[in-house]
């Protein structure tokens, strides 16, 4: 609806009466930005528009395409792609819809490019600085994205940009008023922007989907989590080996409170076992660690069972890898990063052990996150009961406090095997504690 008002409809009307000001229409894809404009020809040249407005402007036949049309007054609209060439064009409204790919959000360098390609591109394009309407639309991201990157710029004294943020969820701390005589019609806690389209079965079930951050981000329009942080502490269930009866662990939750969680048996069989590894060796403290975890899958839960963390040169990291394999020979298949070290690893430990899989991620570091964490939140990941094994305190403050922290070893090895397993999953195995 919000492409169809401002990209669609809005310039159908204004030209009724502003025939004479020109539209510049932008999107990270050009093809969504002509989808825009051929509607709004199409709505143009309908004959309930020409009955009624049919003597305010006409459109010129001499320049009249899909990505680019003229009326009589010499006024356009012209639809582009965000890295597109307009060869000197400009406009009297500048509007950018959709200036960020959903995938491109977790890279660094592809959101620094959709922000220098708004700020230092499509929206310098104006005919009159003093008074162009520059516009943009977008489902919030990250922190740094288009938006964030605007409102950064004009909090250090650049343009200054109405703000007009409708959350799924009404939150009374974040109320949206702007200069406008209007503000959020809103008063209670939860209540739904639009509950009967996305009622309350909706909003739960896209939850489960979405994860906290991706809730956050694309549905509140806060991509920063209320408490912070991709992945918290509460999330994590716990094991412990059948009959040990260890103690609940307690877990200090986001808001401060204290729960406890009883730690479940380890199960007697996985589905499947695998080993996942984060190779970066140099043996020194400047180093990141190398890290190798070994896990279990049984129907929907992940387990881990054991992990390794050390700063290592490559001969104790192919040792270490040999010692993983023989501890646990039913963890046949090895994921490991292909990445920097991990090739050498791969290279001198072919012929001696069986089952390793390079890992080329495409994505990056903060998008493998986002993507396993409605598996964590969902109440699927066990790790060891603090007890058992003094890395777990250590594992538990890593991964929530990427991607703050110093380092994120623990974070790519888990990220790596949750991912791979939760499109793909064979054999069964059996695991005596």
């Amino acid at each position: 609806m919000k492409s169809l008002m401002v990209s669609v409809f809005w310039q159908t009307w204004d030209w009724t009466w502003q025939p004479e000001l020109s539209w510049i229409f932008g999107s990270y894809a050009a093809s969504l930005a002509i989808r825009d404009s051929r509607k709004c020809r199409k709505i143009i040249q309908s004959q309930w528009y020409q009955d009624n407005f049919g003597d305010a402007f006409y459109i010129v036949s001499d320049q009249n395409v899909k990505s680019q049309f003229e009326n009589n007054f010499g006024a356009m609209r012209m639809a582009t792609g965000l890295t597109g060439s307009m060869m000197g064009e400009g406009g009297d409204y500048i509007v950018i819809d959709d200036p960020l790919k959903l995938t491109d959000a977790y890279s660094e360098t592809k959101r620094e490019s959709a922000n220098i390609n708004v700020t230092e591109g499509l929206f310098t394009r104006e005919n009159d600085p003093d008074k162009v309407c520059k516009i943009m639309i977008m489902q919030r991201l990250h922190d740094y994205d288009p938006v964030g990157y605007v409102k950064q710029l004009e909090d250090e004294g650049g343009e200054e940009f109405e703000m007009l943020v409708l959350p799924q969820e009404f939150e009374p701390a974040f109320r949206c008023a702007t200069s406008l005589p209007w503000q959020d019609p809103r008063t209670k806690k939860g209540e739904l922007l639009w509950p009967s389209r996305f009622d309350d079965k909706w909003v739960k079930a896209k939850k489960k989907t979405l994860g906290t951050y991706g809730w956050s981000s694309q549905q509140q329009q806060r991509p920063t989590p209320l408490g912070g942080g991709y992945i918290k502490s509460e999330w994590f269930k716990y094991w412990q080996p059948k009959g040990a009866n260890l103690p609940p662990v307690q877990v200090k939750t986001s808001d401060g409170s204290i729960r406890l969680v009883t730690p479940v048996d380890l199960p007697d069989e996985f589905d499947e076992m695998a080993q996942s590894w984060d190779c970066t060796f140099k043996d020194n403290k400047d180093n990141d660690f190398v890290v190798g975890g070994v896990w279990g899958k049984k129907g929907a839960d992940a387990y881990l069972v054991d992990q390794v963390k050390a700063l290592m040169d490559i001969v104790k990291t192919i040792d270490a890898i040999v010692q993983m394999s023989n501890a646990y020979p039913r963890a046949t298949l090895k994921l490991i990063e292909e990445k920097a070290n991990g090739a050498a690893v791969i290279r001198l430990l072919r012929g001696k052990v069986a089952g390793l899989v390079p890992i080329n991620p495409k994505d990056s570091k903060e998008s493998r996150v986002v993507a396993i964490v409605p598996t964590i939140e969902g109440g699927n990941v066990f790790i060891p009961h603090p007890q058992l094994y003094e890395w777990v305190r250590d594992y538990i403050a890593e991964l929530t406090a990427f991607n703050k922290g110093a380092n994120d070893d623990q974070v790519d090895q888990t990220s790596q095997i949750l991912n791979r397993w939760y499109t793909q999953s064979t054999g069964t195995y059996t695991f005596d504690w």
